[in-house]
C-alpha cells in the first residue's frame, strides 16, 4: 500500500513538471533524471511536456538543453517541436 502511494506520488511530480514547469525546470528535471539512471521518468517528463505543449514551447526546452551543454535532447526535443 505504501509503495503505490509513493510511485503515485512520484508519477504526480513527473506529471507536474512536464505540464507546469517552465522550460529550464523541466530541461533541469530530465537531465537530473537521466545522470541518475531514471531514463524511463526523463522520458515520462518529456512525454508529458510534448503532451501540453506548442511547438515553439518545446523549441525553448531545447534551447534550454543547449544552455546546459545537453546537445543530445537538445537536438530529440528539437525533432519534437519541428514534428508539430
Amino acid at each position: 500500500m505504501r509503495q503505490t502511494r509513493r510511485a503515485e506520488d512520484v508519477a504526480g511530480i513527473l506529471r507536474h513538471v512536464g505540464v507546469a514547469g517552465d522550460s529550464a525546470e523541466v530541461a533541469r528535471a530530465v537531465a537530473a533524471c537521466r545522470a541518475s539512471g531514471l531514463r524511463s521518468e526523463a522520458d515520462m517528463i518529456l512525454r508529458y511536456a510534448q503532451t501540453g505543449r506548442s511547438g515553439r514551447q518545446l523549441a525553448e526546452i531545447a534551447y534550454e538543453f543547449l544552455r546546459i551543454d545537453d546537445n543530445s535532447m537538445a537536438q530529440r526535443v528539437l525533432k519534437m517541436s519541428l514534428a508539430r
